[in-house]
């Protein structure tokens, strides 16, 4: 049976050891596809210092223009700067409301055995707010309700019986 994407959701913020990386993300009857945008080099330019740190920081980081809401998902599932989780390898998933916004944390196992975690902040914007007409609180409100029925809809029920899913 092919494939199918049951949703995408941009603006997801995954803070790493060398500054924070912005993703896409691709929810399909079968995996997840976390689709890096862009890889800061903030804390690049934090070591070096000041002014000219922050700007050689900047300089470094990488943007990808990426159309992930209409790209081929084996495309976007064989780019290296992507993470890619299938749904079976999901150990532990929790949506939940943190500081105005909503956090996703994913435990998986990768194909290598290895014991793998993503944490990523749902970032919702007062500008995207106003551009569809809601509020922020109820526009992150629906951002949250939109990744907790897409993981609804995409995890085994095995998996969703561990998980913790309150938008």
């Amino acid at each position: 049976m092919a494939e199918s994407r049951i949703v995408n959701i941009s603006g997801l913020t995954i803070t790493g050891a060398m500054g924070p990386k912005f993703y896409g993300l691709v929810v399909t009857d079968q995996r997840s596809i976390f689709v890096n945008l862009l890889s800061s080099k903030a804390m690049m330019g934090g070591i070096l210092g000041g002014a000219v740190g922050a700007t050689i920081g900047h300089a470094m980081s990488k943007e990808r223009y990426i159309d992930y809401e209409n790209a081929d998902l084996e495309t976007l599932a064989r780019d290296e700067k992507n993470i890619v989780v299938p749904h079976m390898m999901v150990e532990n998933l929790q949506v939940k409301k943190s500081m105005g916004t909503y956090q996703l944390k994913m435990k998986y196992m990768r194909r290598d055995g290895k014991v793998k975690k993503v944490q990523a902040v749902l970032a919702t914007t007062r500008k995207e707010a106003k551009m569809a007409g809601m509020t922020f609180k109820d526009f992150s409100e629906a951002r949250g309700r939109q990744l907790t029925n897409a993981y609804q809809k995409a995890l085994p029920l095995s998996i969703l019986m561990k998980s913790n899913l309150n938008p």
